[in-house]
């Protein structure tokens, strides 16, 4: 059984082919929004961070929205293993009361963060070579009221106007990706949506990790975050849920992720055939899946999801040791992922991305 896919875009398709393919070749590294859907990805993305660039010293780029840019800031630490380890035990096992409110919610995610990056603040700010770049969507319009029942209509609106197009978005909500020292991962006038960018530093670190991740009814948005534009931030997934940018073409962007498709929202969601990402903005990714095999031997035959806290309900002591199973499971995509680079079989197995 092969436990992987790998679906490349035009431009990294040609050059895997032609060079096959090293760690130098990366200039990036995405991961998506997804909440407990990142349980059937750890094991990929621990590889990435951890094993397969350890040594590389060219400028990489590491994107994420929602738990993908916690991922993401783990990558930048000293020990990216130890630190993606930290944040998959805690996300694992932290527990929720019966009905656990906005402020219950967001303290757990904080200490998730806060657990993971283990206080390195000037060894991600100071890192030589890697960026972190941190994904959020700042309020506008309707969903920058203090009230929830307009933020609430606000949130209708977006849905609604989204489904006519993407790019009416921006009339209530903006990117702004919080970033370390270098370059952003794709040109900000090449977008549909616009982007503010925010220097991170060690007083706004948490917080922007904090922003990305708080989904729409389940946590109070972030607010006042330092040197950013003032209101409320939400998940980056709103604006970029599983990501798809217009990123630069000088490097392959590898991108580690729970589903064959990309979409680029959150709204998107229930357009998926629709809206997933086209070819050119997939030209140089290297997308990096679970294969459909692989994925019905899993317990339950299918990828962890949010889903799973209302199936397990109130026995969090099975829900823990199911997301446990499943993240463990991972790592054998990341064994995989491995064999294949280190035995020169990728290209081999490298197939061309297809938007259906």
């Amino acid at each position: 059984m092969n436990k992987i896919v790998l679906r490349a875009g035009a431009s990294a398709y040609g050059r895997i082919k032609k060079e096959g393919f090293t760690p130098e070749m990366v200039s990036g590294v995405v991961a998506a929004a997804g909440g407990p859907k990142w349980f059937t990805t750890y094991g990929l993305v621990r590889y990435v961070i951890g094993d397969l660039l350890a040594g590389t010293t060219q400028p990489i780029g590491f994107l994420g929205s929602s738990v993908g840019s916690w991922q993401m800031a783990a990558a930048l630490t000293k020990d990216p293993v130890a630190s993606i380890d930290r944040l998959k035990t805690l996300y694992c096992e932290t527990t929720y009361s019966d009905k656990p409110d906005e402020r219950e919610v967001s303290e757990a995610c904080k200490k998730m963060i806060e657990y993971a990056i283990d206080g390195q603040f000037e060894t991600i700010m100071n890192h030589p070579n890697r960026s972190l770049q941190v994904v959020t969507a700042r309020g506008k319009g309707l969903l920058s009221n203090p009230n929830k029942i307009v933020r609430g209509a606000g949130f209708a609106f977006s849905f609604l106007t989204n489904v006519a197009g993407r790019h009416h978005l921006s009339k209530t909500a903006e990117r702004v990706i919080f970033k370390t020292k270098g370059e952003l991962l794709y040109d900000i006038e090449d977008d549909i949506l616009p982007t503010t960018s925010v220097e991170l530093d060690k007083d706004n670190l948490v917080a922007a990790l904090r922003a990305s991740g708080t989904i729409p009814f389940l946590m109070a948005p972030i607010s006042d975050i330092s040197g950013a534009p003032k209101g409320y931030y939400w998940d980056g997934g709103m604006t970029d849920y599983h990501v798809s940018l217009p990123y630069h073409h000088d490097g392959i962007i590898i991108h580690p992720h729970f589903l064959p498709y990309v979409l680029p929202g959150w709204f998107d969601k229930k357009l998926p055939k629709r809206r997933r990402a086209n070819e050119d903005m997939m030209s140089n990714v290297l997308l990096v899946t679970p294969s459909e095999s692989y994925v019905n031997s899993l317990p339950r035959k299918q990828i962890s999801d949010m889903k799973d806290l209302e199936f397990f309900g109130l026995d969090q002591e099975a829900r823990i040791s199911y997301w446990d199973e499943i993240a463990e499971r991972s790592l054998e995509l990341g064994e995989e992922l491995k064999d294949l680079i280190t035995s020169g079989e990728l290209a081999n197995r490298v197939l061309p991305y297809d938007k259906n």
